[in-house]
């Protein structure tokens, strides 16, 4: 037994620089080491693994029908990949021209309606045609992002992008319908912009506000005057 594998040995060798194999494809069969190549002492693994002097998962790489046994075929399949190289396993791009799911890949399954399969739903192509949103997350937003909600600002942290009747961030990572930044006691307002001061009525005013006075509210150190004007 030991003659015959080195005389199996010294014939793959002689296969490996005087006989052309077709390659195998990118599926390599005989990689044991799975490094993208098929080594002389991976094909004497396969040969050991048929002659039963070695189990099969020695090397699986080398068993592509999953029999649990190294056939010739394999081996030369193995010889060939040795030979010419493992062919790259290629990434998956954009499959074009769908008109439905079924038109797409299992690694792109979803048809937009730009004609392109996407690898998520899609009924929103953005706007720079990069990305596309759908599903639980339908509508675009800054650098192709998707959200839940309609999206024009992506507030800081990432954590919320807001838009539509609330295009304002707050503190808090919520969105608001006016400008935001303080939130109210309770949380239920918040205030920015013109008018950055909460009330003690939840409400937001123009000026620094403690003591509701009628249409006006007095800030720290003012009194409501019997006019409901604010003394000074």
């Amino acid at each position: 037994m030991q003659r015959f594998t080195c005389v199996v040995a010294l014939g793959l060798q002689i296969v490996l620089f005087t006989v052309h194999v077709p390659h195998a494809g990118a599926d390599c069969v005989g990689d044991c080491g799975q490094d993208g190549e098929v080594t002389i002492n991976e094909l004497l693994t396969l040969v050991n693994i048929a002659l039963g002097t070695a189990p099969v998962t020695a090397c699986p790489q080398g068993d592509a029908d999953g029999n649990g046994a190294i056939t010739i075929d394999e081996i030369l399949r193995a010889v060939g990949n040795a030979l010419a190289g493992c062919a790259a396993v290629p990434t998956p791009t954009p499959q074009t021209a769908c008109q439905s799911n079924t038109d797409c890949s299992a690694s792109y399954p979803y048809c937009g309606p730009d004609g392109n399969c996407w690898t998520h739903p899609c009924s929103d192509v953005c706007s720079d045609g990069n990305g596309c949103c759908g599903g639980d997350y339908p509508h675009c937003g800054p650098n192709d992002t998707c959200w839940t909600q309609p999206c024009t600002n992506i507030c800081s942290g990432n954590t919320a992008c807001c838009g539509g009747d609330f295009p304002n961030c707050g503190p808090d990572g919520s969105c608001w319908s006016q400008p935001c930044t303080t939130l109210c006691s309770g949380g239920t307002s918040c205030c920015g912009g013109n008018f950055p001061y909460c009330g003690p009525d939840n409400n937001c005013w123009s000026q620094p506000c403690s003591t509701l006075c009628g249409d006006t509210c007095c800030g720290p150190g003012s009194q409501c005057m019997s006019n409901q004007t604010c003394s000074h």
